[in-house]
Order: structure tokens, then C-alpha cells, then sequence
């Protein structure tokens, strides 16, 4: 991997260089364990992206990388379930903690996006400000608007509830008919 261009590295691992570099270094298991077979954590790595992303056979794999057939499963499996740790380990994480120690969390908390401090709603004189959408997972803020707690709740309160949960249903179709839109774009 490391004698390739970038867009040979990106034809094999659909990953930008520093992106693949990023993964090689978040999967511990497979990045710090020395191996007798000589095979590297980047080789481990684009093997399995390679299977994974484009369905490469392990026939080929073996070839293209000229390692056993037998290695090639071993690699994939050991790579898979190392990703998978890492996933489940950040998947513990609530939104709310993984947002807060985002670099998009942090510059929100700190007041460092230019985002308009408030605005009229139309049809009134009533002003508002600017705030995202959450669930219960993030913490009440001033720029976050989350459902009330509990379940023994007055019917205006869940009535907030409702109209929350419908405003970020539709938010969350929103953003998969612009995926589906972005994706189809490029064909």
C-alpha cells in the first residue's frame, strides 16, 4: 500500500490515503500485533477493505497480494472482528458524549460557528433562536432542543414530545432522500 499513488490507494480501499492511514491507527488489535507471516497492518487492512468494498474473491486477493488463499480468510476474519471491537467499543459512547467532544460540538459550545442568535418566526412577532433537533441522549442546551425526560408527563409536555419526534423523523427523511439523491446524482 505504501508504493501507491493515491488514486491507485483509492481504487483498492475506496478510502482517501489519510483516511486509511486514520483506520489503520484506530484498529489497535490489527496496528500494534507483530506478526511472524511479515504481513502489515496496512496489507491486513486493504485486503479486507478490498473484500469488503468490492467483493474481491479471496482467489483473487490471494493473488493480487501474493499470500495464501487460507491467509486471505484468516486475515479477513481477524480484521473484521478487530473493526467490529472498535465499533462496539465507540457504539457504547452516547450521541450526546460523541458530540460533545466533536470538533462541530465544541465550536457550537464555545459560540464559534456563526450561527444567527435569533429570528421572527414568520406570520408572528415571535423570536427565536436557532437550535439543533435531539434525542434524549444529548444534554438540555441552549442550542439543543431534546424531548422532556420520564414518563409521567402533563399533555402539553407530551405534546412537545410528539411534535419533537416528528420534527426529527422528518429532519432524518430529509437527509437519507438527499443521500439517495447524492448517490444517484453520480451515476
Amino acid at each position: 500500500m505504501k508504493s501507491c499513488d493515491a488514486e491507485q490507494s483509492f481504487k483498492y480501499t475506496r478510502m482517501t490515503v489519510p483516511i486509511f492511514k486514520k483506520l489503520v491507527n484506530k484498529i489497535p488489535k490489527i496496528s500494534k500485533q507483530r506478526r511472524s507471516d511479515g504481513i502489515s497492518a496496512e496489507e491486513r487492512i486493504a485486503v479486507t477493505l478490498q473484500f469488503l468494498s468490492q467483493g474481491t474473491s479471496m482467489q483473487v486477493l490471494a493473488w493480487n497480494f501474493e499470500i495464501g488463499h487460507t491467509t486471505v480468510h484468516k486475515i479477513i476474519h481477524e480484521t473484521c472482528q478487530a473493526i467490529w471491537d472498535v465499533l462496539r467499543a465507540y457504539g457504547s459512547q452516547s450521541d450526546g458524549g460523541i458530540f460533545r467532544h466533536s470538533i462541530f460540538g465544541k465550536r457550537l459550545e464555545n459560540d464559534n460557528l456563526n450561527i444567527p442568535k435569533e429570528a421572527v418566526l414568520s406570520g408572528s412577532n415571535i423570536k427565536m433562536p436557532y437550535f439543533l433537533v435531539a434525542d434524549e441522549a444529548f444534554p438540555l442546551k441552549q442550542f439543543i432542543m431534546r424531548p422532556y425526560p420520564g414518563k409521567n408527563l402533563s399533555h402539553p409536555k407530551k405534546l412537545f414530545n410528539c411534535r419533537l419526534s416528528r420534527a426529527r423523523q422528518m429532519i432524518e427523511n430529509s437527509s437519507g432522500t438527499m443521500a439517495h439523491f447524492k448517490h444517484y446524482n453520480k451515476c
